[in-house]
Parts: C-alpha cells; structure tokens; sequence
C-alpha cells in the first residue's frame, strides 16, 4: 500500500492528518497523530496488562539478613546457587545490582522477595492543538 501523503511504499501507519485519518508512511506519520491499533482480544479472553519487573532497592540487606538467618556463609550461597562469592559480597555492599536472573535465584534459595512486579499502564496525554494560520497571519496589509 502507497503513502497517502507522499506516495512512497510501504504505508503501514494510519496517523491523523488536519483532521483526516490517513494511511501513511513511516516519515509522514510526523505530520499528525499516529492512530494507535486497539488490542483485539478472542471474545471471552481477558486483555494481559503487561508486567514490568524491577529489583527492590532494598536487596543488598534482605540478602544479608536472609543468608545470616539461614546460617549460610557467603562461600556456602555462592555455592549453593552457583556464582562466586565475590559475586554475593558485591551484592551485599550494595555495589552490585542483581540482574533478574540472580535475583530470582536468591529468591528461592533465600525465601526472600527481591523482584518486584508493577503493571505497565500507559498514559495518552493529548497533545495541545496547534494554532491554525489563517491568511491574516501571513498577509501584510499596508
């Protein structure tokens, strides 16, 4: 399908355009406002919001306390879950940020939380419309 606007294959965006709602090519849709697709969902099926993860900031002394709960030496975990100790002394001194994988592998080891869950919302804030120009605005009278 062709640009309405320029004419240059492919068009695969629909943006609104001055008030008309057009199939458009990837340069043009700057000249409106994309038309975001719905989500269409199977009748009877509920939408899945999407899940954003994320490491508490309060890991390095929730791994700590856990590890000296259960009695485990840094050596021990490390072993246990299959990384080095330098590995869990950085990360409690709070020098290392544990990447999910590790977080969640503390995780069960530990039976701590770490990873946290947040639901991805997002949020259509309406861009102002632009002010028209009409013929006055560019003609000089004298």
């Amino acid at each position: 399908m062709e640009c309405e606007i320029c004419g240059s294959s492919p068009a695969r965006r629909r943006a609104e355009i001055e008030g008309v709602e057009l199939i458009v090519c990837d340069e043009c849709v700057s000249l409106g406002t994309e038309i975001k697709e719905p989500k269409v969902t199977q009748k009877g099926r509920k939408e899945v919001p999407e899940i954003e993860e994320s490491i508490t900031p309060e890991y390095p002394s929730r791994i700590r306390i856990a590890r000296e709960s259960l009695g485990l030496t840094r050596e021990e975990l490390a072993r246990r879950i299959h990384e080095k100790e330098s590995v869990i002394s950085r990360l409690e001194s709070g020098s290392m940020m544990p990447p999910l994988s590790l977080a969640r592998k503390l995780e069960k080891e530990l039976r701590i939380i770490l990873v946290l869950k947040e639901e991805k919302s997002e949020v259509h804030i309406p861009e102002k419309p632009k002010p028209r120009i009409t013929i006055g605005d560019v003609v000089e009278v004298r």
